[in-house]
């Protein structure tokens, strides 16, 4: 069968065009089941295309004549509530597909709907048509004789035909050069900007019909009615498409107050593919479970990465996310987002046509610079990570085409459909988890993963038996000291095992066949988000640590817990019954901070100041000054912070003490013997945070001699400072919160400061143990203050031998 394309887009052509596709995929899938007969009975294959064909056919009759069906109640509608029409009088047959979906994702009143005859016939059909493009796929991918570009290609052909679930099944992959050969994901990277589109003139009446618009959409653009010119157009200007997503397509235009929007057009039909995709994802994992005969309902699964896909089908929704996460970081102003008009927005409720501000910048792979590049997948790590352990609102989606480096040198977030909510017990399990990584420390990671849910409640068990063949095994209980030593031994032998989340990930995926782990159905779109933003990392920094990214914030939120029992906890783990400090502690959270802090001399070419110059994303020195050894400028640098607001143990409590979230941190400061403390910190047991406040100190004394001399210059004439550069309006709103975060933290420091000088008052010696140790303190940075040239002249001596 072949139909000619009309030549004149009207909605009836449109629909003329629709059925002949579906009769042309009803006799498409007939003869394929008849085709099942042997080629050696011909007789045979004809009966059975011609029966599946009136058995399809009747099927196709039962689901239009349910059409106008209450998907909830099944009772029929009245004629004015079937009959929708718009205000242009096209009359639209109600969507019982998208009506599942506004109502939200139930798993059981989706299945009950699914379970209708009508409903079981789209399911069967939905089946084939993902075995079609699947099947052959996997047939050619071991073909030798085909090029990697040429299997991405057809990859990338297969899951963009096959609608949302699977094209950002593929955008995932395309961010995993690890999994997938390099070739293959760049096929696949197009899937993130350049799916295939949709008629523009459909979108164009979709625009007009959602936001009700009696005039053309531009000056002499497209219309839905003759007389339409003399109304006026709803933008000044409306541009090409700008890009094709999954779920829709977008345009740029311009409003008539001369604002650039991003026009974002719903694609018609997407709510049926959703549904009946997870019917099918949903089948095939119920059918791994009874085949491998788990105990856990992994099934659950696609219950949650459906539930995401069907939120960003609301797009009134997706606004208010994005709302929520500029609220969410409005003290991390280098973080943006687009926020939506409201006026070029469809109803509530009914919206296919979503507006926002547009947003101009860059994405990864159209920057030409590397420092570029390296900064905008930095900041989108440092934001992701951010959100996890403490804003517990998480942007699921952050392939490259939803990340932006913005032309001042912020990072823009776009596409709010697919958002995460974090419980705060999860946030501070995961917070947790990624500093006893960085250290090492298995036993306590498996407690946490006990904590969040990815051990069984049954506690610890082993797997005894071939857990690939089902009946043969069963599970034993067994120790975390054992599942923590086999823990380490995985990630000891998988590359990258204590660097990336992928690599940790593969890891419990081979751990999974001898002990019994679980999989949280939150957590898939966890992984997607990090295992996404990893990929990125790896094509432009192979040595990224993204544990290390995300130590900071981790680090702050297990200095804010917000749970009754983790205050507990938290409190328990710093100060005794007696309220003394637990050195043992603090040795741990000194030594986690030291991480990539350190103090370091360059000289010559690499010490002048535009090598030396911060760019954004990356990590810079939290303090520089220069020294002159030999006649040779070099730059003395000490520890590292992160452009976007990473920070060390003190710039995080100095956050934490005017915070609402920092009140367990104050109470302790409050109630710590200071008198013991002062007794412990001028012996042995106060040795290592004195060596660290000594670090601190050295080039703050370095420096000052060069502060005085600037500042008496400045003070007799000496020539006034070049004019700095226009700062732009989100650094001066960034300076602002540091401002007064450090108001804030001062104010909330001087009733502790009042408790604990009562506290020395009444013990006087408590002021000769605190002058001992800022003896020793002071003692120590004078001699690393005199040593210091002579440690750069031998790095010179060192360089110049190499």
């Amino acid at each position: 069968f072949q139909f000619m394309p009309s030549t004149k887009f009207t909605p009836a052509s449109r629909r003329l065009d629709a059925m002949a596709t579906q009769n042309v995929t009803t006799w498409k899938m007939a003869y394929n089941i008849g085709g099942l007969g042997s080629t050696r009975q011909p007789v045979l294959g004809c009966i059975l295309v011609i029966s599946t064909l009136a058995v399809l056919t009747w099927i196709r009759a039962a689901t239009a004549a349910t059409m106008t069906m209450n998907p909830v109640a099944g009772k029929q509608k009245s004629p004015e509530v079937a009959k929708a029409v718009n205000p242009f009088g096209h009359q639209q047959p109600p969507d019982m597909y998208l009506d599942q979906v506004r109502m939200g994702f139930d798993r059981d009143r989706v299945t009950r709907f699914l379970s209708e005859p009508a409903r079981t016939a789209d399911v069967a059909f939905r089946a084939w048509e993902i075995f079609e493009e699947i099947y052959p796929v996997w047939q050619v991918w071991s073909d030798e004789t085909l090029s990697e570009e040429a299997r991405g290609d057809l990859l990338r052909k297969a899951l963009g035909k096959l609608g949302p679930v699977f094209t950002k099944i593929g955008q995932t992959l395309a961010e995993r050069p690890d999994l997938l050969p390099k070739a293959v994901c760049e096929e696949l990277r197009k899937l993130q900007t350049s799916n295939a589109p949709f008629p523009d003139e459909e979108a164009y009446e979709t625009i007009l019909q959602d936001l009700g618009h009696p005039g053309p959409l531009s000056p002499g653009g497209f219309s839905l009615r003759a007389d339409a010119a003399v109304e006026k157009p709803l933008f000044q200007d409306f541009g090409a498409r700008v890009a094709s997503a999954s779920l829709g397509q977008v345009y740029r235009a311009k409003t008539w107050e001369g604002q650039d929007v991003a026009v974002k057009v719903q694609r018609s039909g997407v709510a049926k593919q959703v549904v009946l995709d997870w019917q099918c994802i949903k089948m095939a994992l119920q059918l791994t479970n009874a085949v491998l005969k788990n105990a856990d309902d992994i099934s659950l699964i696609a219950d949650e990465a459906i539930r995401g896909i069907m939120e960003e089908l609301d797009y009134h929704k997706e606004a208010k996310n994005a709302l929520l996460f500029l609220e969410r970081h409005r003290n991390q102003p280098w973080i943006t987002a687009p926020v939506f008009l409201p006026e070029y927005t469809g109803p509530e409720g009914t919206a296919r046509v979503l507006t926002m501000n547009w947003v101009q910048g860059r994405r990864v792979g159209q920057i030409e610079d590397k420092q570029q590049q390296l900064a905008l997948v930095n900041m989108a790590v440092e934001a992701c990570v951010s959100q996890l352990v403490c804003t517990g609102f998480v942007h699921v989606d952050p392939h490259e085409g939803n990340i932006l480096l913005t032309d001042d040198g912020r990072i823009a977030f776009l596409d709010f459909g697919l958002m995460g909510h974090v419980p705060p017990s999860v946030m501070e399990g995961f917070a947790a988890g990624i500093q006893y990584t960085l250290a090492g420390d298995y036993l306590r990671l498996a407690e946490v993963m006990q904590d969040v849910d990815f051990i069984p409640k049954e506690g610890f068990q082993r797997v005894q038996g071939n857990a690939l063949d089902p009946g043969t095994y069963e599970f034993i209980p067994t120790t975390k000291e054992d599942f923590a030593s086999a823990l380490d031994d995985i990630m000891s032998e998988q590359e990258g095992g204590k660097s990336q989340f992928g690599a940790f990930f593969v890891g419990l995926l081979k751990m999974s066949s001898s002990f019994r782990l679980k999989t949280p159905p939150y957590i898939i779109l966890f992984v997607r988000t990090f295992l996404t933003l990893e990929g990125i990392a790896a094509q432009y920094d192979p040595m990224f640590n993204i544990y290390e990214v995300g130590l900071p914030f981790a680090m702050k939120r297990a200095l804010s817990p917000t749970t009754a029992s983790a205050r507990k906890a938290f409190r328990d783990n710093f100060l005794t019954e007696a309220n003394r400090l637990k050195w043992a502690t603090m040795r741990d959270l000194l030594e986690q901070d030291d991480e990539g802090e350190s103090l370091s001399i360059d000289c010559g070419n690499d010490a002048s100041s535009e090598a030396n110059a911060p760019s954004p994303g990356h990590t810079e020195a939290a303090f520089q000054t220069p020294l002159q050894v030999d006649g040779q400028d070099c730059v003395v640098s000490f520890g590292e912070t992160g452009s976007s607001g990473s920070s060390n143990l003190a710039d995080t409590l100095k956050s934490l003490l005017g915070a609402p979230e920092g009140r367990t941190v104050r109470r302790i400061l409050a109630d710590v013997d200071l008198p013991a403390f002062a007794r412990s910190f001028a012996t042995s047991e106060g040795k290592v945070l004195r060596h660290k406040l000594s670090d601190v100190l050295t080039p703050a004394l370095l420096a000052t001699p060069r502060s005085l001399k600037q500042a008496v210059g400045q003070s007799f004439g000496a020539r006034p400072k070049a004019l700095e550069p226009e700062v732009p309006d989100w650094q001066t709103r960034s300076l602002a919160v540091q401002r007064k975060q450090q108001l804030s933290w001062r104010r909330a420091l001087r009733p502790i400061l009042g408790q604990q000088s009562r506290r020395i008052r009444a013990q006087p010696l408590t002021i000769a143990f605190l002058g001992l140790a800022a003896t020793r303190i002071l003692m120590r940075s004078s001699i690393s203050l005199a040593l210091m040239p002579l440690h750069a002249l031998l790095r010179k001596v060192r360089r110049t031998v190499e």
